[in-house]
């Protein structure tokens, strides 16, 4: 009998939480977990029409809908995440070409909270265990972290997965089940994109655009290693302005009149 794939393990456990799911939920985690490509991004959320929308009005919006709602936008996230992929491949991969994982798969946020019920804790715990079995399934060559909270994982083979700002562009080779595995550090997206967290940083345009160049630069680590090529660390000019902009004290703005969704794509414009 062959092994159980990633996407097996993924619908078992979709079909198990089948009664608690919307109704595009599933079909949606399986879309992003089926790309051909040997690299895995691990994210948390990665988007919150996951549950009510189509693959492609959830990742791309629909522009029919009403404005400024998630419905119009659909998930800035993995937009953004497809304009890393096309930009470092030139445009010969796409989204759908790596697998994007869910730190905590078909989970709702108050889940994945930080200060869960017992029994959302016991429901995170399953999620991150099929998570980690995904990923011992079919080893990736390369796994590109853009979620904090992997560290702090109950399920141990996860808790190496832990990234910060400060550890973006660093790399780290590791052992899954007999295979050798790249671990890219990056961070997540909305870490720029969402206009209501660069103002509670202070970020200033200039910040917003370095924050994007070291996400691409990670994700041309990934296609490098992927590719067989010399991965290079983040250096020079950008490694400096990284570190003063990431150890610089942070204060916060009032951003009760920021729409974190609607300000979203305001707040980078390259």
């Amino acid at each position: 009998m062959p092994l159980p794939t990633p996407l097996d393990i993924l619908r078992e456990y979709g079909l198990l939480k089948s009664e608690e799911l919307g109704e595009h939920s599933l079909y949606n985690a399986l879309d992003l977990a089926s790309g051909s490509l040997p690299i895995v991004a691990l994210l948390q959320e990665p988007c919150n029409l996951a549950d009510t929308a189509p693959f492609e009005t959830m990742v791309y919006g629909d522009r029919s809908a009403k404005k400024r709602s998630s419905e119009y936008y659909g998930s800035p996230t993995l937009q953004e995440i497809e304009c890393h992929v096309e930009s470092v491949s030139i445009a010969e991969y796409h989204l759908r070409d790596i697998c994007v994982f869910d730190l905590n798969p078909l989970l709702s946020p108050v889940v994945q909270s930080r200060s869960p019920t017992d029994k959302q804790a016991s429901d995170r715990q399953l999620a991150q265990s099929t998570t980690w079995k995904m990923i011992e399934a079919e080893p990736p060559k390369v796994l590109l972290v853009l979620t904090t909270r992997a560290g702090r994982s109950d399920i141990p083979g996860l808790r190496p997965f832990r990234c910060s700002l400060r550890s973006a562009g660093t790399t780290k080779k590791i052992d899954i089940c007999g295979h050798e595995c790249l671990v890219v550090y990056g961070f997540h997206p909305s870490v720029y994109l969402r206009k209501d967290y660069t103002c509670k940083r202070g970020w200033s345009q200039d910040d917003v655009l370095l924050a994007h160049d070291i996400l691409r630069f990670c994700f041309e680590q990934a296609f490098a290693y992927m590719e067989g090529c010399e991965v290079e660390a983040l250096n020079g000019e950008m490694l400096r302005r990284w570190k003063r902009l990431t150890q610089r004290k942070q204060f916060s703005k009032d951003v009760s009149g920021v729409d974190s969704c609607a300000e979203t794509f305001e707040n980078l414009k390259i």
